[in-house]
């Protein structure tokens, strides 16, 4: 499975993960790897299953595989969430 992830990019980082965005079976897909800095145990693994849950019902992006303590889900386009609170705060929501 690995070895299918492909044009792996930085998109973003967090306390306990890193985010990139790839080609994998044929999509744009998000790619979530442990921070190597985290001390957190099980984080993605917990998220994944939590996603796959949720996915039950409808909610989320759609979980595609977990392996090598690696999440790999659909990339669903949009505005990052740290730009749409500013926008928020800002009072311009309205003006996407």
């Amino acid at each position: 499975m690995k070895k299918e992830i492909k044009n792996k990019e930085f998109l973003a980082k967090g306390k306990r993960g890193i985010v990139y965005t790839a080609s994998y079976g044929g999509g744009k897909v998000v790619i979530k790897e442990k921070n190597p800095k985290s001390t957190a145990i099980n984080r993605i693994y917990n998220e994944a299953n939590f996603l796959k849950k949720l996915n039950k019902v409808g909610i989320g992006p759609k979980f595609i595989a977990f392996f090598d303590d690696i999440l790999v889900m659909e990339f669903v386009e949009g505005m990052l969430i740290s730009n749409l609170l500013r926008r928020i705060i800002r009072g311009k929501l309205l003006r996407f």
